[in-house]
């Protein structure tokens, strides 16, 4: 996670700022992304920043699965590409964003996912208005809207249960998934007010 704000030119984000492959890219690299959060401000006016992750290198076979992270860190919008949860990924990386959420209003930039290549599925992703892609995934599936109580429209349906609430859907989805990440711990209410 990320508390503290950031001041970058290049690369900026609250989480990973560029995932790259470049001195072997003849190996297929996956990256998971899990049950992270970004708070900290972001400034400079970099080029390509995020509130999770700002950068994928074009590599080919390159998979980066973001799930049950958030942010509700500011960010500077820049003529450059802006994404509260992801930017720019590279054309022949593979993108998989899952359960994410972003709680900061970007008024010229994109919620949820700024300069995409290919992002081929969005499933539970909410941000604060409807701008949430600039390239349009190759499957969406449960779009929603969080707002700044952090309640979730419409619910998210994690093994039967609907969860309308940010604190509880991501207590949720680490729930669902322990058996495949053991060492994931339940998130609780932080004194300034976010998971």
């Amino acid at each position: 996670y990320n508390a503290g704000n950031i001041e970058g030119v290049r690369y900026a984000a609250g989480v990973v700022g560029q995932l790259s492959n470049q001195v072997y890219p003849e190996i297929q690299l996956t990256t998971d992304i899990i049950n992270c959060y970004n708070i900290g401000n972001l400034s400079g006016a970099p080029l390509f920043q995020a509130g999770i992750l700002a950068y994928v290198w074009n590599n080919e076979g390159t998979q980066v699965n973001i799930s049950n992270c958030y942010n509700a860190g500011s960010l500077e919008e820049t003529t450059q590409a802006t994404g509260g949860i992801l930017n720019n990924n590279g054309a022949l990386s593979v993108e998989n964003i899952s359960y994410v959420y972003n709680l900061y209003k970007l008024t010229s930039q994109y919620g949820i996912c700024g300069q995409s290549g290919v992002l081929t599925l969005a499933n539970y992703c909410y941000n604060v208005d409807d701008r949430m892609f600039k390239n349009e995934p190759v499957t969406k599936t449960n779009l929603g809207i969080i707002d700044s109580s952090q309640n979730l429209t419409p619910g998210v349906t994690i093994n039967g249960q609907t969860h309308t609430t940010l604190l509880s859907a991501l207590n949720a989805w680490v729930n669902a998934n322990k058996g495949t990440y053991p060492e994931l711990k339940n998130w609780v209410m932080g004194t300034d007010g976010y998971p």
